[in-house]
């Protein structure tokens, strides 16, 4: 397993996460839901429009994924 860091722009102060996975690919899937869950956690729906990105990265650096969400 490693660590991988899920950066959050865009929604109040940018935030890192931490999250373990056992390849790339599992962190990108864990990127790809990520933001739903913060969606769900924060209740973000109840706001007229909102817009926010996930990255995940590794420690050293490397991005593996970028997702931009934008509700409207």
């Amino acid at each position: 397993m490693a660590l991988y860091d899920f950066l959050v722009a865009g929604l109040e102060a940018d935030q890192v996460h931490e999250a373990e996975a056992s390849t790339d690919a599992e962190a990108r899937r864990q990127g790809f839901r990520f933001p739903g869950d913060l969606i769900k956690e924060r209740e973000i729906v109840s706001r007229e429009s909102v817009a926010f990105e996930v990255r995940v990265k590794t420690k050293d650096g490397r991005q593996i994924c970028a997702v931009n969400v934008r509700l409207d």
